[in-house]
């Protein structure tokens, strides 16, 4: 239902410039770039699916219609609301969890007209039902940065630094990250995105260093809309085995 209401908002809405889209959808990172005042950026995975852990701790969590409305404040700020319907968790030879996912508020502002490098921050609280969410208040700092290296191929990087939640849901530990990759854009509606993630927790549960590789297609649909399909594979023990999810995003 909500690709079928997503694709008609993209059918029905009024054609934009180029230059007005800044989704973030497709790729590890975000971009710097802000929402134009006045102007709402809605981006959803519709379906994204993840699958956690080795041998008898497997689990799959699939998450639906998980979104984010990027509201356009000032001409290089903007507000920033995510929430998700529903997360299904599903332990290998288990019973499924269903549940309503934390709320995440922050802004963006980017560093001047065209600049290369913006500033993220955002607190996730604790909505979520039956255990599927953090359980407590976590909050983010983050630089994405992307330079141009031709008309084609530009270069992406972010870094981001989290008072991330405990795993006993008991308070907060020190997390950081490092995000980079090239995106190509191999005609005027479609682009090529592959980077890697590196992911540093020091939750007191127990440390831990993630490594991931992503590839992400985004088409654009005119001049206000996309569609993405990513994967993700971990690339050691302590990541994600793989993730992979269907986007959609609407400026209006």
């Amino acid at each position: 239902m909500h690709r079928i209401v997503l694709i008609a908002m993209l059918i029905a809405s009024p054609a934009l410039a180029d230059d007005d889209a800044c989704f973030e959808l497709g790729g590890q990172g975000i971009a710097p770039c802000a929402t134009p005042k006045g102007k709402v950026a809605l981006e959803s995975n519709l379906v994204d699916w993840t699958r956690d852990g080795h041998g008898a701790d497997r689990q799959d969590t699939t998450a639906l219609a998980a979104s984010i409305a990027r509201i356009g404040l000032g001409a290089l700020t903007e507000a920033r609301v995510a929430w998700t319907p529903l997360i299904l968790d599903r332990p290998i030879g288990g019973p499924t969890t269903r549940g309503i996912g934390d709320l995440t508020l922050g802004a963006k502002h980017q560093f001047g007209k065209d600049a290369p490098i913006g500033l993220a921050l955002q607190v996730t609280l604790p909505t979520a039902s039956n255990g599927v969410g953090q359980g407590t208040w976590s909050a983010t700092a983050i630089v994405p940065m992307q330079f141009e290296l031709s008309k084609t191929v530009s270069l992406d990087l972010q870094a981001e630094a989290d008072a991330a939640a405990d795993q006993d849901r008991s308070g907060r530990h020190f997390a950081w990250s490092l995000v980079g990759g090239v995106e190509l854009d191999v005609s005027e509606t479609l682009a090529v995105v592959a980077d890697l993630k590196r992911l540093r927790d020091d939750d007191p549960v127990g440390h831990s260093t993630a490594t991931t590789a992503g590839l992400a297609l985004n088409r654009k649909i005119g001049h206000h809309g996309q569609v993405t399909l990513s994967g993700v594979a971990g690339l050691d023990h302590d990541a994600p085995v793989a993730e992979a999810y269907l986007g959609a995003a609407l400026l209006f």
